[in-house]
């Protein structure tokens, strides 16, 4: 009988270990993006209280909460030109830097303006992280696990905002923002122990450091000879070169092959932006609150970042099974429905403070929150991080490094809008409230 060929698809792997390993310390800084969005949740209730060494006003809060993602477009389209210039893993160790900063100076914070300072640096440093983690994974893993990996960055944004949620509830703000130092240097310090991209430094003419850095992510059991040359051939068919001058990414950006889907990639994120996802996320704690829920706003808050946790993961898996359209659309639809139902509910919720009322029915607003971050985390969030990878690649041919982070930046411009300006609606329900209880 004739020998059974051995499975292509098999044949030459590495060690997956090790490129999960890599792939896990790349995306330790998105755990930090969650923890910024989570902040300002368990923070504003604190800082707003009579007993707060620093008192701070409606208008503060929302500057407050909008902030990171003020520093966020500034960091994104910093990162593409630094990680096309000194390499994805020295641009994930200088985005480090920022956050560092920005959680000290907050935790250290004697005024408002010192938080206002420290809120914009970790978004900025939360702008460069996102992108770089992405491409560096990209790079550093094998198709076989590439999908697996490519939603560690979701779930990792996703467990920050756990982080802050459960750490927030028990501790005050400037403890909390001491705490949430510990990630970026995890980060910084796991980033010096692992090497450059291969695909990076063969686009730099260095085959032996390629070689170098592609055995020690790959280990013996791989052919590195072959997997070189594949790259070598990719780089020379595509004609992989760094775009250099803003002329020159602008001219790629305005090609009808990049035009196109960074347009879908705008609309696609306005709306979500502007749907009210993120308004809960940031506001978490005082949303409850305002909503008039029985249960303890704090245990609802961190009973709300678990479910994200898990649904991130639901998505990821059922992404590979269901397709991703498919999951968009009951995303929306999930999104849409119980944004409506909540605020009809708030509007009841005002309608009986006015008239000194009892609140009913007060499990409406706790089961609509629920159900607002189980379908956002089966495909919404999850978009943002790994399935608009492939809509990506049509841009990527073209601007390389710096079509994702291009991409990002009108999305926090956005974000940065909604969580400013979106507060003075909720403010009304959140007073009315406190005089009610009072």
């Amino acid at each position: 009988m004739p020998e059974k060929p051995q499975k292509p698809s098999k044949a030459g792997r590495g060690k997956a270990f090790k490129q999960v390993l890599a792939s896990f310390i790349a995306n330790i800084g998105t755990v930090n993006t969650g923890m910024a969005f989570g902040f300002s949740a368990t923070a504003l209730p604190q800082l707003k209280s009579p007993d707060s060494f620093i008192h701070i006003n409606e208008n503060q809060a929302s500057w407050i909460a909008s902030l990171s993602a003020a520093g966020t477009p500034v960091g994104c389209i910093l990162s593409g030109y630094l990680m096309d210039s000194i390499g994805r893993r020295r641009t994930l160790i200088v985005t480090e830097i920022p956050l560092i900063l920005g959680w000290i100076l907050i935790a250290a914070a004697q005024n408002v303006p010192m938080i206002y300072i420290g809120r914009f640096l970790i978004g900025f440093g939360s702008g460069m992280v996102g992108a770089p983690a992405r491409v560096y994974t990209c790079e550093v893993s094998q198709p076989h696990l590439r999908g697996m990996l490519g939603a560690l960055a979701s779930v990792g944004v996703s467990t920050g905002v756990l982080i802050q949620y459960v750490i927030g509830s028990v501790t005050t703000w400037n403890i909390l923002a001491g705490v949430s130092a510990v990630i970026p240097i995890i980060s910084l310090l796991g980033m010096l122990l692992v090497p450059e991209t291969p695909n990076f430094l063969l686009q730099q003419d260095k085959r032996e450091r390629a070689e170098s850095s592609l055995a020690k992510l790959r280990g013996s059991t791989c052919d590195l000879d072959e997997e070189i040359q594949r790259m070598i051939a990719f780089k020379e068919k595509n004609h992989v070169e760094p775009l250099k001058t803003p002329k020159e990414i602008l001219k790629a950006l305005m090609s009808p092959s990049a035009l196109k889907p960074f347009t879908i990639l705008a609309v696609y994120f306005f709306i979500y932006q502007w749907c009210g996802v993120n308004t809960i996320t940031f506001y978490a704690v005082e949303v409850f609150e305002a909503s008039g829920a029985a249960l303890d706003k704090y245990w609802l808050t961190i009973s709300m970042g678990i479910l994200r946790v898990i649904f991130t993961v639901v998505g990821c898996i059922l992404c590979r099974k269901c397709g991703r359209r498919m999951l968009t659309f009951v995303s929306a639809i999930g999104c849409g429905s119980t944004m409506v139902v909540l605020s009809v509910y708030m509007y009841h919720v005002q309608y009986w403070k006015d008239n000194n009322l009892p609140p009913v029915h007060s499990w409406i607003p706790v089961a609509n929150k629920s159900t607002v971050k189980q379908t956002d985390g089966i495909e919404f969030s999850n978009i943002s991080r790994s399935t608009l990878l492939q809509i990506l690649s049509a841009i990527e041919e073209e601007t390389r490094g710096n079509s994702p982070t291009i991409k990002q930046a009108p999305v926090f411009t956005a974000q940065f809008a909604n969580n400013k300006y979106t507060r003075p609606f909720i403010y009304p329900f959140i007073h009315t409230r406190d005089l009610y209880m009072g």
